[in-house]
């Protein structure tokens, strides 16, 4: 297992978040950044069959991406940017084009 502290942004918590989930260890994530974004990405990655557990303020992420189900799935990410920039450059980097991304009407706009 590799164990990463990470500052308190949750740009940096969401990148690593995706980062974790692409290579081939278990990565403890230590005293993330605990934030409607941040939250929002965990629940994406869960979605997709990514194995993340929560242990106080820490994230254990089990690669897990040769096993990821893409089934015809839309993730709703709420109002978070920093979801939509990274999640739409993992699903292209994995060649993935049956997963839709939604988040708030207004941002549809």
């Amino acid at each position: 297992m590799k164990t990463l502290t990470l500052p308190a942004s949750k740009s940096i918590t969401n990148r690593v978040l995706i980062i974790a989930s692409l290579i081939d260890w278990i990565s403890r994530l230590k005293s993330i950044l605990k934030s409607d974004d941040t939250e929002y990405m965990i629940k994406a990655l869960k979605e997709i069959w990514i194995e993340i557990t929560e242990e106080n303020d820490d994230v254990i992420v089990n690669w897990w991406v040769n096993k990821i189900k893409w089934n015809n799935k839309t993730l709703y990410i709420w109002q978070s940017w920093t979801c939509m920039r990274f999640l739409t450059w993992f699903f292209v980097l994995n060649q993935v084009w049956n997963i839709t991304l939604t988040w708030e009407e207004r941002l549809l706009e």
